[in-house]
């Protein structure tokens, strides 16, 4: 069976600290997807505080999905797994590419 692949054609990264401290805080929506990229693994939680409803997606190094959660409240998102991107993606997102763990997601 071969594996799904979701290209991201259009996206904005966050490297540093700041950057992704603020990832969707006080944003009205969604425009395009946010790419927090780490240098290492890692398994920091997430929170939605201040943001509007998103999908958030966890990917290990080979940008392959190991989590992934549909945001509609404030909370605390805590993976299960580490990760080594996390995309931040449209609520509604998820279910509409029928994402599930092992999907690849690529962006340049």
């Amino acid at each position: 069976m071969m594996k799904k692949t979701i290209k991201l054609k259009k996206c904005k990264k966050l490297k540093d600290v700041l950057s992704q401290a603020k990832g969707l805080m006080f944003s009205k929506k969604v425009v395009i997807p946010l790419i927090f990229v780490f240098k290492r693994d890692t398994k920091f939680a997430f929170h939605s505080l201040f943001c509007p409803k998103f999908d958030i997606i966890f990917l290990n190094g080979n940008k392959e999905v190991v989590n992934y959660e549909a945001v509609d409240c404030v909370k605390r998102i805590v993976p299960k797994e580490s990760y080594r991107y996390v995309v931040e993606v449209p609520f509604g997102f998820i279910k509409k590419n029928k994402i599930r763990k092992k999907t690849q997601i690529e962006f340049d």
